[in-house]
């Protein structure tokens, strides 16, 4: 079984800190990777919540175009992250990791093409707003005709992200610049903003055995990595 010791990313993160025997999804940073850009969902896909809804684990919900292939959906709460750019520009520098339920079954994962499907609360909005660093995806002209995700990052100061200076912002240890800022729409709602390919998963070390859940994980081929020192989300 691929299991490896190892270290954490360090520092800390929006969401607090990683505790012991906590198994979490993990996205992991690679300078032979892709840019963040080409995980964004633009334009940002409405989902339909009931009001007040949210769900603290991830859920596996069946990928549409691929049968068989189950997707964690993970919700990110609007207290940690008051704005999708905050988780943007952390996972950027961190990579992503989120922590499941020790009874979430990972067997339905399937390495290379299960995903991590992010939601925020006030992602999602009809308002067209030309983002002034142009699209993230670099597609010509949007923002005109459709909602371009890039607008999100001219409404972080509004939408609560904590400030820094005039341009800069930061969520936990991490700190990024911003253009200049706006009032965000008032029709913001929950939409899904980022799609992660799921690189491994990270055990935190209890002294126990792993759960069941973790060991089927890596039957299906994931690598886990136990970690020994508890820190970033």
């Amino acid at each position: 079984m691929p299991i490896y010791d190892g270290t954490s990313t360090g520092g800390t993160r929006g969401c607090g800190s990683r505790v012991k025997g906590g198994i979490y999804l993990c996205t992991g940073l690679s300078e032979h990777g892709s840019p963040l850009e080409a995980f964004l969902i633009d334009p940002v896909v409405p989902f339909d919540a009931a009001p007040g809804e949210s769900f603290r684990t991830p859920i596996l919900r069946e990928n549409p175009y691929i049968p068989g292939v189950f997707d964690a959906y993970v919700w990110v709460g609007e207290s940690f992250y008051p704005s999708l750019v905050d988780y943007v520009e952390e996972t950027r520098q961190k990579g992503a990791s989120r922590r499941v339920s020790p009874l979430l079954d990972l067997s339905k994962l399937t390495p290379g093409k299960s995903r991590m499907i992010f939601i925020h609360p006030k992602a999602y909005t009809e308002h067209l707003n030309l983002p002034a660093n142009g699209c993230p995806k670099a597609i010509e002209d949007h923002g005109k005709d459709e909602p371009c995700i890039g607008a999100h990052w001219h409404y972080a100061k509004s939408l609560g992200s904590l400030m820094t200076g005039d341009q800069t912002a930061s969520i936990g240890d991490v700190t990024y610049s911003l253009p200049e800022q706006q009032d965000a729409p008032e029709d913001c709602r929950p939409g899904l903003f980022l799609a992660l390919p799921i690189t491994h998963i990270e055990f935190e070390d209890n002294g126990e055995a792993l759960p069941k859940s973790v060991t089927e994980a890596s039957e299906a081929g994931y690598d886990v990595l136990v970690m020994h020192d508890p820190q970033g989300a």
